[in-house]
Protein backbone atom coordinates (compact mmCIF):
# COMPACT_ATOMS: atom_id res chain seq x y z
CA UNK A 1 0.00 0.00 0.00
CA UNK A 2 1.12 3.54 -0.24
CA UNK A 3 0.01 7.04 1.20
CA UNK A 4 -0.07 10.15 -0.49
CA UNK A 5 1.58 13.03 1.20
CA UNK A 6 5.43 13.96 2.34
CA UNK A 7 7.47 14.24 4.59
CA UNK A 8 7.18 18.27 5.18
CA UNK A 9 3.05 17.99 5.48
CA UNK A 10 3.41 15.31 8.17
CA UNK A 11 6.24 17.02 10.09
CA UNK A 12 4.21 20.35 9.97
CA UNK A 13 0.93 18.61 10.78
CA UNK A 14 2.74 17.36 14.05
CA UNK A 15 3.90 20.49 14.96
CA UNK A 16 0.33 21.80 14.74
CA UNK A 17 -0.46 19.11 17.63
CA UNK A 18 2.72 19.13 19.61
CA UNK A 19 3.56 21.02 23.14
CA UNK A 20 6.00 23.93 22.50
CA UNK A 21 8.90 22.41 24.52
CA UNK A 22 11.08 19.42 24.39
CA UNK A 23 14.20 18.60 25.72
CA UNK A 24 17.05 20.61 23.29
CA UNK A 25 19.35 17.52 23.21
CA UNK A 26 16.23 15.23 21.63
CA UNK A 27 15.46 18.38 19.32
CA UNK A 28 18.96 18.55 17.97
CA UNK A 29 18.97 14.73 17.18
CA UNK A 30 16.14 14.73 15.54
CA UNK A 31 17.10 17.93 13.22
CA UNK A 32 20.45 15.76 12.65
CA UNK A 33 18.44 12.80 11.32
CA UNK A 34 16.14 14.82 8.89
CA UNK A 35 19.06 16.76 7.64
CA UNK A 36 20.82 13.92 6.68
CA UNK A 37 17.50 11.74 5.21
CA UNK A 38 17.10 11.52 1.69
CA UNK A 39 13.63 12.88 0.46
CA UNK A 40 11.31 10.60 -1.58
CA UNK A 41 9.01 11.94 -4.40
CA UNK A 42 6.79 14.88 -2.82
CA UNK A 43 3.03 13.11 -3.62
CA UNK A 44 4.57 9.85 -1.89
CA UNK A 45 4.61 9.83 2.44
CA UNK A 46 5.23 5.82 2.01
CA UNK A 47 7.21 4.13 -0.46
CA UNK A 48 5.96 0.64 -1.93
CA UNK A 49 7.77 -2.08 -2.68
CA UNK A 50 6.95 -4.52 -5.54
CA UNK A 51 7.78 -7.62 -3.27
CA UNK A 52 5.35 -6.12 -0.97
CA UNK A 53 2.10 -6.29 -0.50
CA UNK A 54 1.53 -3.32 1.39
CA UNK A 55 3.13 0.61 1.94
CA UNK A 56 6.71 0.67 2.90
CA UNK A 57 7.87 3.13 5.30
CA UNK A 58 10.42 5.65 2.66
CA UNK A 59 13.50 7.35 4.73
CA UNK A 60 11.36 10.29 4.78
CA UNK A 61 8.58 9.01 6.77
CA UNK A 62 11.09 7.04 8.82
CA UNK A 63 12.40 10.70 10.03
CA UNK A 64 8.80 11.77 10.48
CA UNK A 65 8.51 8.91 12.74
CA UNK A 66 12.13 9.91 14.39
CA UNK A 67 10.25 13.49 15.13
CA UNK A 68 7.12 12.00 16.32
CA UNK A 69 9.21 9.87 18.66
CA UNK A 70 12.09 12.27 19.91
CA UNK A 71 9.39 15.24 20.21
CA UNK A 72 6.20 14.34 20.46
CA UNK A 73 6.75 10.64 21.26
CA UNK A 74 7.16 11.26 24.91
CA UNK A 75 5.07 14.16 24.53
CA UNK A 76 2.22 12.22 24.02
CA UNK A 77 0.84 9.08 25.48
CA UNK A 78 -1.17 7.59 22.99
CA UNK A 79 1.84 7.61 20.21
CA UNK A 80 4.67 7.60 22.22
CA UNK A 81 8.16 5.13 22.96
CA UNK A 82 11.66 4.92 22.44
CA UNK A 83 13.75 2.06 21.59
CA UNK A 84 16.70 0.43 23.76
CA UNK A 85 20.04 0.38 21.73
CA UNK A 86 22.35 -2.79 20.89
CA UNK A 87 20.36 -2.67 16.87
CA UNK A 88 17.13 -4.04 15.33
CA UNK A 89 16.77 -7.26 17.47
CA UNK A 90 18.63 -6.73 20.74
CA UNK A 91 16.94 -8.96 22.73
CA UNK A 92 15.56 -8.06 26.38
CA UNK A 93 17.45 -9.77 29.53
CA UNK A 94 16.68 -9.22 32.77
CA UNK A 95 18.85 -7.45 35.65
CA UNK A 96 19.08 -8.63 38.87
CA UNK A 97 18.10 -5.52 41.34
CA UNK A 98 20.92 -3.94 43.26
CA UNK A 99 20.61 -3.73 46.74
CA UNK A 100 17.74 -1.58 47.94
CA UNK A 101 20.62 0.66 49.50
CA UNK A 102 22.16 4.21 48.69
CA UNK A 103 25.44 3.63 47.18
CA UNK A 104 27.91 6.11 46.92
CA UNK A 105 27.74 9.62 46.17
CA UNK A 106 26.86 10.19 42.83
CA UNK A 107 29.35 11.72 40.01
CA UNK A 108 26.17 13.28 38.29
CA UNK A 109 28.30 12.49 35.09
CA UNK A 110 25.48 12.67 32.44
CA UNK A 111 25.03 9.13 31.40
CA UNK A 112 22.74 7.11 29.06
CA UNK A 113 20.68 4.92 31.05
CA UNK A 114 20.57 1.54 30.07
CA UNK A 115 19.92 0.44 26.76
CA UNK A 116 17.21 -1.66 27.46
CA UNK A 117 15.63 1.21 29.08
CA UNK A 118 14.91 3.62 26.32
CA UNK A 119 11.13 3.25 25.46
CA UNK A 120 8.03 4.67 26.85
CA UNK A 121 6.88 3.02 29.97
CA UNK A 122 2.61 2.89 30.97
CA UNK A 123 1.17 2.64 34.14
CA UNK A 124 -2.93 2.66 35.38
CA UNK A 125 -2.29 4.99 38.79
CA UNK A 126 -4.31 6.24 41.18
CA UNK A 127 -4.41 10.06 41.67
CA UNK A 128 -0.61 10.75 42.50
CA UNK A 129 -1.10 14.29 43.19
CA UNK A 130 0.28 15.43 39.83
CA UNK A 131 -0.40 18.12 37.80
CA UNK A 132 -3.28 17.31 35.17
CA UNK A 133 -3.00 13.76 35.94
CA UNK A 134 -4.89 11.19 34.18
CA UNK A 135 -5.98 7.54 34.73
CA UNK A 136 -2.99 6.43 32.84
CA UNK A 137 0.83 8.10 32.96
CA UNK A 138 3.74 7.34 30.65
CA UNK A 139 7.31 7.00 32.18
CA UNK A 140 9.86 7.96 29.11
CA UNK A 141 13.62 7.51 28.87
CA UNK A 142 14.45 8.75 25.43
CA UNK A 143 15.67 7.65 22.25
CA UNK A 144 18.41 8.00 20.68
CA UNK A 145 20.42 8.70 23.75
CA UNK A 146 18.91 7.40 27.15
CA UNK A 147 19.47 10.43 28.60
CA UNK A 148 16.48 12.75 29.15
CA UNK A 149 14.01 11.52 31.43
CA UNK A 150 10.58 12.63 32.19
CA UNK A 151 6.37 11.33 33.16
CA UNK A 152 3.61 12.54 30.86
CA UNK A 153 0.36 12.72 33.28
CA UNK A 154 -2.21 12.27 30.83
CA UNK A 155 -3.71 12.12 27.48
CA UNK A 156 -4.66 15.44 25.97
CA UNK A 157 -2.95 18.41 26.98
CA UNK A 158 1.02 16.53 27.23
CA UNK A 159 1.72 17.83 30.39
CA UNK A 160 5.61 16.87 31.40
CA UNK A 161 6.66 16.26 35.03
CA UNK A 162 9.87 15.05 36.63
CA UNK A 163 11.86 16.25 33.74
CA UNK A 164 15.40 14.37 34.88
CA UNK A 165 18.88 13.90 33.19
CA UNK A 166 20.36 10.10 33.30
CA UNK A 167 24.06 10.27 35.57
CA UNK A 168 26.65 7.82 35.92
CA UNK A 169 25.09 5.17 38.54
CA UNK A 170 25.96 1.32 39.44
CA UNK A 171 25.05 -1.72 36.74
CA UNK A 172 21.67 -2.61 37.42
CA UNK A 173 20.53 1.44 38.78
CA UNK A 174 18.77 4.25 37.03
CA UNK A 175 20.15 7.36 38.53
CA UNK A 176 18.31 10.88 37.78
CA UNK A 177 19.00 14.46 38.43
CA UNK A 178 16.20 16.69 38.42
CA UNK A 179 16.53 19.43 35.52
CA UNK A 180 14.16 21.87 37.18
CA UNK A 181 12.59 22.74 40.18
CA UNK A 182 8.61 22.33 40.02
CA UNK A 183 6.13 19.28 40.76
CA UNK A 184 7.74 18.66 44.46
CA UNK A 185 11.27 18.59 43.25
CA UNK A 186 14.29 20.85 43.39
CA UNK A 187 16.90 21.40 40.37
CA UNK A 188 19.80 19.00 41.16
CA UNK A 189 17.66 16.38 43.18
CA UNK A 190 19.34 13.05 42.69
CA UNK A 191 16.88 9.47 42.48
CA UNK A 192 18.40 6.03 42.40
CA UNK A 193 15.97 3.43 41.34
CA UNK A 194 16.70 -0.19 41.06
CA UNK A 195 15.44 -1.69 37.45
CA UNK A 196 14.32 -5.13 36.00
CA UNK A 197 13.20 -5.79 33.00
CA UNK A 198 11.14 -9.13 32.38
CA UNK A 199 12.41 -12.03 30.46
CA UNK A 200 9.94 -10.47 27.48
CA UNK A 201 10.72 -7.13 27.42
CA UNK A 202 6.66 -6.82 28.69
CA UNK A 203 7.23 -5.23 32.60
CA UNK A 204 9.84 -2.66 33.81
CA UNK A 205 9.90 -2.38 37.72
CA UNK A 206 11.85 0.82 39.54
CA UNK A 207 12.47 -0.57 43.07
CA UNK A 208 13.40 2.94 44.95
CA UNK A 209 17.13 3.02 46.39
CA UNK A 210 16.57 6.33 47.55
CA UNK A 211 15.93 9.84 45.42
CA UNK A 212 15.52 13.53 47.17
CA UNK A 213 12.56 14.21 45.32
CA UNK A 214 9.93 12.48 47.48
CA UNK A 215 6.55 12.63 44.95
CA UNK A 216 9.22 11.80 41.68
CA UNK A 217 9.59 8.49 44.31
CA UNK A 218 6.11 7.84 44.47
CA UNK A 219 5.83 8.06 40.81
CA UNK A 220 8.61 6.45 39.40
CA UNK A 221 8.98 3.23 41.69
CA UNK A 222 6.44 1.04 40.61
CA UNK A 223 5.91 -1.61 37.54
CA UNK A 224 5.21 0.08 34.27
CA UNK A 225 4.44 -1.50 30.65
CA UNK A 226 5.97 -1.62 27.86
CA UNK A 227 4.53 1.06 25.30
CA UNK A 228 4.53 -0.03 21.32
CA UNK A 229 4.14 4.06 20.39
CA UNK A 230 6.48 6.45 18.76
CA UNK A 231 9.81 4.48 18.52
CA UNK A 232 10.17 1.15 20.16
CA UNK A 233 12.25 -1.81 20.21
CA UNK A 234 8.95 -3.90 19.24
CA UNK A 235 8.23 -7.15 21.20
CA UNK A 236 5.20 -7.81 23.31
CA UNK A 237 3.45 -3.97 24.55
CA UNK A 238 0.34 -2.16 24.14
CA UNK A 239 -0.80 0.22 21.81
CA UNK A 240 -2.73 2.68 23.84
CA UNK A 241 -4.50 4.27 21.20
CA UNK A 242 -6.11 1.16 20.11
CA UNK A 243 -6.28 -0.31 23.32
CA UNK A 244 -4.52 -3.29 22.21
CA UNK A 245 -1.87 -5.89 23.48
CA UNK A 246 0.03 -7.58 20.31
CA UNK A 247 3.85 -9.11 20.48
CA UNK A 248 5.93 -7.66 17.79
CA UNK A 249 9.45 -8.93 16.26
CA UNK A 250 12.56 -7.78 18.03
CA UNK A 251 13.19 -4.75 15.95
CA UNK A 252 13.26 -0.60 15.73
CA UNK A 253 9.83 0.39 15.39
CA UNK A 254 8.19 3.81 14.80
CA UNK A 255 4.42 4.37 15.32
CA UNK A 256 2.04 6.69 13.35
CA UNK A 257 -1.61 7.73 14.34
CA UNK A 258 -3.58 9.35 11.58
CA UNK A 259 -7.27 9.57 12.90
CA UNK A 260 -8.70 6.13 12.89
CA UNK A 261 -5.68 4.38 11.86
CA UNK A 262 -2.40 2.94 13.28
CA UNK A 263 0.67 1.84 11.55
CA UNK A 264 3.48 -0.19 13.84
CA UNK A 265 6.25 0.15 10.82
CA UNK A 266 9.88 -0.64 11.30
CA UNK A 267 11.69 2.10 10.58
CA UNK A 268 15.69 1.28 10.45
CA UNK A 269 15.92 1.65 6.60
CA UNK A 270 18.47 -1.81 6.91
CA UNK A 271 16.07 -3.60 8.48
CA UNK A 272 13.51 -5.86 6.50
CA UNK A 273 9.81 -4.12 6.08
CA UNK A 274 7.65 -5.16 9.14
CA UNK A 275 4.26 -3.16 9.34
CA UNK A 276 0.81 -3.42 11.42
CA UNK A 277 -1.61 -1.74 10.12
CA UNK A 278 -5.31 -0.89 11.85
CA UNK A 279 -7.92 0.93 10.68
CA UNK A 280 -10.83 1.86 12.56
CA UNK A 281 -14.23 2.24 10.98
CA UNK A 282 -13.11 2.10 7.61
CA UNK A 283 -14.34 4.28 4.84
CA UNK A 284 -14.19 2.83 1.09
CA UNK A 285 -13.60 4.51 -1.71
CA UNK A 286 -16.31 4.79 -4.35
CA UNK A 287 -14.27 4.46 -7.51
CA UNK A 288 -10.91 2.79 -6.82
CA UNK A 289 -9.39 2.89 -9.95
CA UNK A 290 -10.52 6.82 -10.70
CA UNK A 291 -8.40 9.62 -11.36
CA UNK A 292 -11.38 11.63 -11.16
CA UNK A 293 -13.33 10.24 -9.01
CA UNK A 294 -12.31 10.52 -5.49
CA UNK A 295 -16.06 10.28 -3.49
CA UNK A 296 -15.59 8.16 0.18
CA UNK A 297 -18.09 5.32 0.95
CA UNK A 298 -19.68 6.24 4.76
CA UNK A 299 -17.50 4.39 7.40
CA UNK A 300 -17.66 0.76 7.80
CA UNK A 301 -19.19 -0.61 11.13
CA UNK A 302 -19.55 -4.28 10.87
CA UNK A 303 -17.47 -7.02 9.23
CA UNK A 304 -20.03 -7.92 6.43
CA UNK A 305 -19.78 -4.67 5.56
CA UNK A 306 -15.70 -4.23 5.02
CA UNK A 307 -16.05 -7.76 3.70
CA UNK A 308 -18.54 -7.35 0.93
CA UNK A 309 -16.51 -3.92 0.19
CA UNK A 310 -13.38 -5.81 -0.73
CA UNK A 311 -15.37 -8.25 -2.81
CA UNK A 312 -16.52 -5.51 -5.08
CA UNK A 313 -12.52 -3.70 -5.52
CA UNK A 314 -11.84 -4.46 -9.56
CA UNK A 315 -9.28 -6.53 -10.44
CA UNK A 316 -8.83 -8.80 -7.24
CA UNK A 317 -9.97 -12.60 -6.87
CA UNK A 318 -11.40 -12.56 -3.23
CA UNK A 319 -11.51 -15.31 -0.50
CA UNK A 320 -12.82 -15.47 2.79
CA UNK A 321 -12.39 -17.53 6.11
CA UNK A 322 -13.71 -17.16 8.86
CA UNK A 323 -11.28 -16.49 12.06
CA UNK A 324 -11.14 -15.44 15.47
CA UNK A 325 -9.02 -12.94 17.49
CA UNK A 326 -9.34 -12.72 21.16
CA UNK A 327 -12.44 -14.02 21.18
CA UNK A 328 -13.55 -11.99 18.72
CA UNK A 329 -15.44 -13.31 15.36
CA UNK A 330 -13.03 -12.52 12.96
CA UNK A 331 -12.57 -12.96 9.06
CA UNK A 332 -9.74 -13.41 7.13
CA UNK A 333 -9.78 -11.62 3.72
CA UNK A 334 -7.19 -12.28 1.06
CA UNK A 335 -7.02 -11.11 -2.49
CA UNK A 336 -4.73 -11.86 -5.36
CA UNK A 337 -4.84 -10.13 -8.83
CA UNK A 338 -6.58 -11.53 -11.62
CA UNK A 339 -4.14 -11.88 -14.79
CA UNK A 340 -4.05 -8.70 -16.59
CA UNK A 341 -5.70 -6.91 -13.88
CA UNK A 342 -4.90 -3.10 -13.72
CA UNK A 343 -5.88 0.16 -12.78
CA UNK A 344 -5.74 2.89 -15.57
CA UNK A 345 -5.15 5.43 -13.14
CA UNK A 346 -2.10 3.73 -11.13
CA UNK A 347 -2.47 2.24 -7.69
CA UNK A 348 -5.46 1.24 -6.23
CA UNK A 349 -7.05 3.29 -3.62
CA UNK A 350 -8.66 1.00 -0.98
CA UNK A 351 -9.62 2.95 1.98
CA UNK A 352 -9.76 6.58 2.52
CA UNK A 353 -8.02 8.41 5.81
CA UNK A 354 -9.56 10.44 7.96
CA UNK A 355 -7.02 13.22 7.31
CA UNK A 356 -6.89 13.19 3.74
CA UNK A 357 -5.10 10.60 1.22
CA UNK A 358 -5.84 6.98 0.75
CA UNK A 359 -4.43 3.60 1.37
CA UNK A 360 -3.72 1.99 -2.11
CA UNK A 361 -2.55 -1.17 -3.33
CA UNK A 362 -0.13 -1.28 -6.03
CA UNK A 363 -1.24 -2.84 -9.72
CA UNK A 364 -0.62 -6.56 -9.49
CA UNK A 365 0.19 -7.03 -5.57
CA UNK A 366 -1.90 -9.28 -3.37
CA UNK A 367 -3.53 -8.55 0.09
CA UNK A 368 -4.13 -10.37 3.34
CA UNK A 369 -6.70 -8.77 5.62
CA UNK A 370 -8.11 -9.91 8.89
CA UNK A 371 -11.59 -7.74 10.37
CA UNK A 372 -13.68 -8.23 13.33
CA UNK A 373 -15.77 -5.68 15.43
CA UNK A 374 -14.70 -3.89 18.41
CA UNK A 375 -15.85 -1.16 20.58
CA UNK A 376 -19.21 -1.10 17.99
CA UNK A 377 -17.29 -0.98 15.03
CA UNK A 378 -15.43 -2.83 11.71
CA UNK A 379 -11.21 -3.16 12.77
CA UNK A 380 -9.37 -3.80 9.31
CA UNK A 381 -5.79 -5.82 10.92
CA UNK A 382 -3.11 -6.14 7.97
CA UNK A 383 0.30 -7.53 9.37
CA UNK A 384 2.78 -7.97 6.22
CA UNK A 385 6.57 -7.82 5.59
CA UNK A 386 9.25 -8.31 3.03
CA UNK A 387 10.18 -11.74 4.81
CA UNK A 388 6.63 -12.34 6.61
CA UNK A 389 5.25 -15.89 6.06
CA UNK A 390 1.45 -16.69 6.52
CA UNK A 391 2.67 -18.31 9.27
CA UNK A 392 4.29 -15.43 11.03
CA UNK A 393 1.41 -13.28 9.89
CA UNK A 394 -0.63 -15.60 12.03
CA UNK A 395 1.35 -15.71 14.78
CA UNK A 396 1.37 -12.09 15.39
CA UNK A 397 -2.59 -12.13 14.79
CA UNK A 398 -3.07 -14.60 17.18
CA UNK A 399 -0.95 -12.39 20.09
CA UNK A 400 -3.34 -9.57 19.77
CA UNK A 401 -5.25 -8.90 22.74
CA UNK A 402 -8.52 -5.84 23.04
CA UNK A 403 -7.87 -4.46 26.42
CA UNK A 404 -9.93 -2.51 28.86
CA UNK A 405 -6.42 -2.27 31.44
CA UNK A 406 -2.97 -2.84 31.16
CA UNK A 407 -1.63 -5.95 31.41
CA UNK A 408 -0.05 -7.32 35.45
CA UNK A 409 3.29 -9.11 35.61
Amino acid sequence: MTRTGNFDRLARAWLDLMPSEAPDRVIDSVLQAVESTPQVRPNLAYAFRRSSPMNRFSVAAAAAAAVVVAIAGSAYLLSSTQPRTGGPGASATPTAPASPTPGPTATLSPAPAAAALWNDWVADAPPLGLRDQGSRIQLSINWPDGRDIWVQTNYTTGTQVFTSTSVAGPEGQLRVVSQLRGDGCMEGDVGTYAWNRSTNGLFLTLTLVADQCAARATTLARTWVHSLGAVNDGGPGVLPVDNIQVSMPSGRFGLHVDGGASDLTTVDSSSPLVELLLIHAPMGVRAPCSAQDTQTTVAMQTSAAVVAYVRGLPGLTVTTANATIDGHAAVHVTGTPKAGATCTAGDMRLFAKASGGYWTLISGASMSLWVTEVSGSALIIWYHGDQVSPANEAQVIGTMRFITALPTP
